[in-house]
C-alpha cells in the first residue's frame, strides 16, 4: 500500500505540473495569436476608414496608392512576412461593367471581369499591391466569403473569413467596409492571409496544438474525449470567427524518473513504517508534500511572473512591496526587481506606500478598486502606460493588492497615426473628403443658427496626368504638396483646406458675406496656385486651374453642397486656361443632360450606331484623290449629333478610346476594299496613345482585314502630343519602323510644333485651317502657309492644307507648293461606298 500510495502522489504532483505548464504554453501561444489578427485587423480597419467618404471612380485608387498607404501607416514593416498587401473591391453593378473595364485596361490591358448572376456582384476591380494576379476577380463565387462580405457590408465592421481552400494552403481573408460621403456601402478593402504563414508568426509551435473554427478542424487534430488527458483548452474570438485552440500533452502516466522517485518515496515509508512510529511518520511526510508542492508552485508563479513583458508589483496590508519583476524595475529605472524593491520600500508616502509607485493606481487598488487598463502619460517623455489592478483578498479580508503595467507608447502612436490617416490625406497632410464632410456640417449648422456664412471653393488641377507622365509622380507629388501650402498659407483661422482626390482640393471658409467676395476669394486662390502649375519645367504640359464656387445657402445637405460645387468646377474647366465659375440654379439640369448623353453614347458603341465618313484628299497639282481623312459620325435617331457635342464628352469619360479602336477597325476594313485610296487616316486621342499595347492591337487588325501598313496614316493633333510619356515616344517610332504613316493635325495652333518635328517621326503636316481661311486676304498668313511648306520640304515632310472651300484658295496653296489639299470644295466627307465610286476619279475645280 505504501508503495502504491507514493506512486499516486507522484503521479498527481507530475499531473499537476504538466497542467500547469499545458495552461501557461496555451495562454501564452493564444495571446500570441490574438495579437497577431487583432493588428492585421486593425491595419484593414484603418484602411477602411481611410478610403471611406472619398470620392472614387474607376480609376480612383490605384496600386501605388494602396501601397502608399501600406508604407505611410508603418503596415509594411509589421506585415510585411504576414499579410499579401491589401485589395479594393468594388460592387459593380453590370450596367457599368464594360465602363469600368475599359477605364481598367487603360493601365492593365489583360483586366477582365467574369460576368455574375445578380445586377450588382463584387469584384477585385480596382487594385491589389501586391500584384494584379486577382484583378477581376468574383468574390462572390465561394460561398463563406460571400457571406462575410454580405455580413461587413450589414454590421459595418471588419470581419474574417474561415480558412479558404488556396493552391498555396488555407487562407484567411480579412474585409472591411468602404461607404460614400452619404453612408452608402461602395465596396470593401480588405487582405489575406495564409493561414500558415499566420500561425508561423506565433514563433516555435507547442506539440498537440490544434484548432477548429467554429467547430471545424483547421489545424491539427482535436483530441477524443478522455478523462485521463492532460490538456488545456480556450476559446478566441478573432474579428467574428469563434476559434477553439487545444494543447495535449498526453495521457496520464508517469516517465521512469518520476517512477524512480515514487519507488523512492515508497521505501522511505517501508522503512519509517518498519521503525513503529506510523502516526509520526505520516504526519511528516504530508508536511514534506505539502511544502514541496507549494514550493513548486511557488517557483512556476515565479518564473511565469519573471518572464512576462508586462510589470507586475503586488503589495501586502502594509504597503510592503512583496512581488515585482524586472520588468516593472526596468519600466521605472531600477536594475533588478529585488533592487526595485529594497528601494520603494524604503521611502514610503503618508499612505504607507511607496513614493516612487505615486504615479500608478496602487492607493486606489489598496482602498478595494478594480482598474482596468487605464492609460495615462508619463510626466517629462512621450511613454504611454496602461495599468490594470485589484485587491487581494483571503476569506472576504483584504490582504494586499497586484498591479500590472503594460508600456503602450507604439500602440497609442500606431492608434494615433490610423485616425490621422482616417481624418487627413497621407501625402499633403490636409484634411480629407471625411474631415471636410464633419466641417462642413458643422458650418453648415452654424451657418442655420444665424452665424457666418460658408463657402466652398472646389479646385481642380487642369491636366495633372499629363505631369505625371512626363515630369514624373514624384513632381507631380511635390505639385499637389506645394499647393496644399499655398492654400493653406491663404486661408483664414477657422478655414479648411481639404484634399478630395487626387488633384482636387477643396477650400471651406467662413468669412464671405456675398457671392463678390467669394469670387475675389477664388481669384485668390488661382493667383497663389498659378505660379505653381505653370514652371518652366511644366510650361508645355499646359496645366491650368479651374475652381468651382457655391454658398450653400439654398440647402443644408453636405453632399448637395459638395455636388454643386463639383459641377461649378466642371463648368469651369469647359475652359481654357484658369477659370472660376460660381454656381447657379441651372447647372445640376446641363449635367443631367450631360449624363444622359453619355449613357446615349455608350449605347451607340455597344449596338454600333456609330459609323465612318470619308473626307477626300487630293494631290494639289492634278486633282486626283490619293487619300482621305476617316471621321466619325452619330446619328442619334432622327438628330445627327455634331462631333465637337460628344468628343468632348467621349474623352471626358474615356470613351474615346473605344471609339478610336471602333474607326480604326473601320479604315482597315476600308483599305481592304478594292478601289480604296492609297493610303487612310484616323485620328488618335491621347487616351489612345497611352494604351501600352497599342501597337499590338494596331498590328492585330492590318493582320485581320490583310492590310499593308504603309497604307495606314495616324494622325495626331499638337494638343494630343502634350506630356506624351517616354513610354508613348517610343511607341510612335516603332510604328513609323512598321511603315505606318504619321501626320501632324492643326500644324501651328498648337505649343512645340517645330519640337514635335524633331522629336517625333512626322510624314505629313496638315496645316490647319484657320491659317488657310485668310491666305488669300492676309500677308501674316499666307507667309505662315509659305514658311511652313519651305520648312516641310528642307525636312522631306509632305504637306496638306485643310479648309480649302474655294477654286481662288486651292489656286493659291499649290502655288506656294503645297503637296495636297482637303476640304469641301474637294470633297465633303461621305460614306465608304461614295468614296469607292469616286477615288479613281479627279476633282474638277
Amino acid at each position: 500500500m505504501g508503495i502504491l500510495a507514493s506512486i499516486a502522489i507522484a503521479e498527481q504532483v507530475d499531473v499537476t505540473r504538466r497542467q500547469s505548464r499545458v495552461e501557461r504554453t496555451l495562454a501564452e501561444w493564444s495571446g500570441i495569436l490574438q495579437a497577431r489578427v487583432d493588428t492585421t485587423g486593425g491595419l484593414v480597419a484603418g484602411a477602411s476608414a481611410h478610403y471611406s467618404r472619398l470620392r472614387h471612380d474607376a480609376a480612383g485608387v490605384t496600386d501605388e496608392d494602396l501601397q502608399q498607404f501600406l508604407a505611410t501607416s508603418g503596415a509594411q514593416q509589421r506585415h510585411g512576412q504576414l499579410t499579401q498587401g491589401l485589395m479594393y473591391v468594388a460592387r459593380v453593378d453590370r450596367d457599368l461593367l464594360s465602363q469600368y473595364v475599359a477605364r481598367r485596361r487603360l493601365s492593365l490591358p489583360t483586366f477582365e471581369v467574369a460576368d455574375g448572376p445578380y445586377r450588382v456582384y463584387p469584384t477585385v476591380l480596382w487594385a491589389e499591391s501586391g500584384g494584379t494576379g486577382r484583378h477581376g476577380e468574383r468574390l462572390d463565387a465561394d460561398p463563406e466569403r460571400a457571406t462575410i462580405l454580405a455580413d461587413v457590408r450589414e454590421r459595418q465592421e471588419v470581419l474574417m473569413t474561415p480558412p479558404l481552400a488556396d493552391d498555396d494552403g488555407p487562407t484567411l481573408e480579412i474585409f472591411g467596409p468602404v461607404v460614400s460621403a452619404t453612408g452608402t456601402h461602395i465596396g470593401w478593402v480588405g487582405t489575406s492571409v495564409r493561414l500558415a504563414d499566420l500561425i508561423a508568426t506565433t514563433g516555435e509551435l507547442p506539440g498537440g496544438l490544434a484548432i477548429t473554427d467554429n467547430g471545424i478542424p483547421v489545424f491539427g487534430e482535436p483530441p477524443a474525449d478522455s478523462d485521463d488527458l492532460v490538456h488545456g483548452r480556450t476559446s478566441l474570438d478573432l474579428l467574428g470567427r469563434r476559434w477553439q485552440v487545444t494543447l495535449t500533452d498526453g495521457h496520464f502516466g508517469l516517465d521512469v524518473p518520476t517512477l524512480l522517485a515514487g519507488l523512492s518515496l515508497a521505501v522511505m515509508a517501508a522503512l519509517l513504517i518498519g521503525v513503529g512510529q506510523r502516526t509520526r511518520r505520516r504526519l511528516a511526510s504530508s508536511v514534506v508534500t505539502v511544502t514541496e508542492s507549494r514550493d513548486r508552485y511557488a517557483s512556476y508563479l515565479d518564473a511565469i511572473v519573471q518572464n512576462l513583458d508586462v510589470g507586475i508589483i503586488a503589495c501586502d496590508a502594509d504597503g510592503n512591496v512583496v512581488v515585482s519583476n524586472d520588468t516593472s524595475a526596468d519600466m521605472f529605472g531600477v536594475s533588478t526587481a529585488e533592487a526595485a524593491k529594497e528601494e520603494w520600500n524604503a521611502a514610503r508616502g503618508p499612505d504607507g506606500l511607496p513614493i516612487a509607485l505615486q504615479g500608478t493606481p496602487l492607493a486606489r487598488v489598496m482602498a478595494g478598486e478594480f482598474v482596468h487598463r487605464q492609460h495615462h502619460a508619463q510626466p517629462g517623455t512621450s511613454s504611454v502606460w496602461s495599468f490594470s489592478g485589484q485587491p487581494i483578498s483571503v476569506h472576504e479580508d483584504r490582504v494586499g493588492g497586484v498591479i500590472a503595467i503594460h508600456d503602450v507608447t507604439e500602440m497609442v502612436a500606431a492608434e494615433t497615426r490610423m485616425t490621422r490617416l482616417a481624418m487627413h490625406d497621407h501625402l499633403t497632410g490636409l484634411a480629407n473628403r471625411r474631415r471636410l464632410g464633419i466641417e462642413l456640417d458643422t458650418a453648415l449648422d452654424e451657418q442655420r443658427a444665424g452665424g457666418a456664412p460658408a463657402t466652398v471653393l472646389f479646385m481642380d488641377l487642369d491636366r495633372f496626368k499629363a505631369v505625371n507622365d512626363t515630369a514624373g509622380h514624384h513632381r507631380g507629388d511635390r505639385m499637389l504638396v506645394d499647393v496644399a501650402r499655398a492654400l493653406t498659407r491663404a486661408s483664414h483661422d477657422g478655414d479648411v483646406v481639404a484634399r478630395v482626390g487626387g488633384d482636387e482640393f477643396v477650400l471651406l471658409c467662413r468669412h464671405c458675406p456675398d457671392a463678390a467676395a467669394a469670387h475675389q476669394l477664388a481669384t485668390t486662390a488661382s493667383e497663389v496656385v498659378r505660379p505653381i502649375v505653370a514652371t518652366e519645367d511644366l510650361l508645355l504640359v499646359g496645366a491650368g486651374i479651374s475652381i468651382g464656387v457655391v454658398m450653400p445657402q439654398e440647402t443644408d445637405s453636405v453632399d448637395d453642397v459638395l455636388r454643386f460645387a463639383d459641377l461649378a468646377m466642371y463648368e469651369a474647366k469647359r475652359t481654357e486656361g484658369t477659370a472660376v465659375r460660381v454656381y447657379e440654379t441651372g447647372l445640376g439640369t446641363r449635367a443631367a443632360e450631360r449624363y444622359d448623353l453619355e449613357r446615349r453614347l455608350r449605347e451607340a458603341l455597344r449596338t454600333d450606331a456609330l459609323t465612318v465618313a470619308f473626307q477626300p484628299i487630293v494631290e494639289a497639282g492634278d486633282r486626283r484623290i490619293t487619300g482621305a481623312e476617316a471621321l466619325v459620325r452619330w446619328h442619334d435617331g432622327d438628330r445627327t449629333i455634331p462631333p465637337d457635342e460628344f468628343i468632348p464628352l467621349a474623352e471626358q469619360t474615356g470613351l474615346v478610346v473605344d471609339i478610336d479602336l471602333f474607326v480604326l477597325d473601320r479604315v482597315c476594313a476600308a483599305l481592304a476594299m478594292p478601289g480604296s485610296p492609297n493610303r487612310i487616316g484616323v485620328n488618335f486621342s491621347a487616351g489612345t496613345l497611352a494604351l501600352p499595347d497599342l501597337v499590338e492591337r494596331i498590328d492585330a487588325v492590318l493582320t485581320r482585314h490583310g492590310v499593308p501598313a504603309d497604307r495606314l496614316c495616324v494622325e495626331l493633333t499638337e494638343t494630343t502630343l502634350i506630356g506624351v510619356s517616354a513610354v508613348t515616344d517610343a511607341m510612335l517610332h516603332t510604328l513609323f519602323d512598321r511603315g505606318v504613316h504619321l501626320a501632324l493635325d492643326d500644324f501651328g495652333t498648337g505649343y512645340a510644333s517645330l519640337n514635335y518635328l524633331r522629336r517625333f517621326p512626322v510624314t505629313r503636316i496638315k496645316i490647319d485651317r484657320s491659317f488657310v481661311d485668310d491666305v488669300l486676304a492676309s500677308p501674316e498668313d499666307a507667309a505662315i502657309v509659305q514658311g511652313t511648306v519651305l520648312l516641310a520640304e528642307r525636312l522631306s515632310i509632305q504637306t496638306v492644307a485643310e479648309g480649302v472651300e474655294t477654286v481662288a484658295q486651292a489656286e493659291a496653296l499649290t502655288a506656294f507648293g503645297c503637296d495636297h489639299l482637303q476640304g469641301y470644295l474637294l470633297g465633303r466627307p461621305m460614306p465608304l461606298e461614295d468614296l469607292l465610286r469616286v477615288t479613281s476619279g479627279y476633282v474638277r475645280t
